[in-house]
C-alpha cells in the first residue's frame, strides 16, 4: 500500500484458515484494484501461523483479499483498522471461511 501522509496502522493477522495464504492484497474499502501482493514471490503465509502488516491508508476501512493454495480466493470487506489490531481467518466445519476480529 502507497501513501506518505497516511500513518501506518498495525493489523495482526493469524491464519487458522486449513490451507497456506499464497497472495494478499489489502486496500481501502472503495478502492477497485488490489495492487501488489503483500506477501511476495518467496513468502508463503502457513496454515497455523501469524503475521503482522503494515498498513499505510487514508481511511480506516479497508478490504483484504487471501487467494489460497489452489488458487481459491476470499475477500473481506468493511475492517475498521481504527478499531481492530488483529483479525483470525477461521475455517468453519462445512468449509466456508470467517474471520474474527479483535483489539489487543
Amino acid at each position: 500500500m502507497t501513501g506518505n501522509t497516511a500513518e501506518a496502522a498495525k493489523l495482526h493477522i493469524n491464519n487458522l484458515s486449513g490451507d497456506d495464504i499464497h497472495y494478499l492484497y489489502i486496500t481501502k474499502n472503495n478502492e477497485s484494484g488490489w495492487g501488489n501482493d503483500l506477501l511476495g514471490k518467496d513468502f508463503i503465509f502457513k496454515n497455523g501461523s501469524s503475521w503482522t502488516v503494515n498498513i499505510f491508508v487514508d481511511s480506516s476501512y479497508i478490504k483484504l483479499r487471501a487467494v489460497f493454495k489452489g488458487g481459491n480466493s476470499h475477500i473481506w470487506k468493511n475492517i475498521d483498522i481504527s478499531q481492530y489490531s488483529y483479525m483470525t481467518i477461521i475455517k468453519q466445519s462445512d468449509g466456508s471461511l470467517y474471520a474474527l476480529y479483535g483489539r489487543e
